[in-house]
């Protein structure tokens, strides 16, 4: 028995394979958005996009 690792899933269920993270393919693309809007946000810090060359 494993814990699902999606952001806020409570889920236990039966890991199959050793790889396997996430109760259902749901959850592992909420994680991935989740990750994908940290780095977004973490870009766009200020000094960040002057420090970029062609943004501004």
């Amino acid at each position: 028995m494993r814990r699902c690792e999606g952001p806020g899933c409570c889920v236990f269920f039966v890991q199959h394979h050793p790889r396997r993270r996430y109760c259902h393919v749901s959850c592992a693309h909420r994680d991935r958005q989740a990750r994908s809007h940290r780095r977004r946000v973490s870009a766009t810090t200020p000094g960040a996009a002057a420090a970029a060359p062609g943004l501004a």
